[in-house]
C-alpha cells in the first residue's frame, strides 16, 4: 500500500441513528455527547475495517467501523 493511499480526506456526517445500538452503547455515546443530529468528522480510518477516529465538540474518540456505519445509517420510522 502506498503512503498516499493511507491519507484519506476527512468526511463529515450528522448522526442519524442510535436506535439500532444496544442500550449500553447508546448510554455510553450519549454520555460522551454523541447524540442524534450531532455533526461528526471522520479524521482517520484504519485499514481492514479497523477503528475509526472521529472528532466532535473539540474531542477525538475511536469507535469500531461497524458502529460508525450504524450511526451514519438513516433511521427507519416505525
Amino acid at each position: 500500500m502506498w503512503l498516499p493511499q493511507l491519507h484519506q480526506q476527512s468526511e463529515t456526517f450528522h448522526v442519524n441513528n442510535l436506535q439500532t445500538l444496544d442500550v449500553k452503547t447508546q448510554h455510553r455515546l450519549k454520555d460522551l455527547g454523541l447524540t442524534r443530529g450531532k455533526k461528526v468528522t471522520i479524521i482517520r480510518r484504519y485499514p481492514l475495517h479497523g477503528p475509526v477516529i472521529i472528532s466532535f465538540d473539540h474531542q477525538k474518540i475511536g469507535l469500531r467501523w461497524d458502529l460508525i456505519q450504524s450511526l451514519k445509517r438513516e433511521q427507519v420510522e416505525q
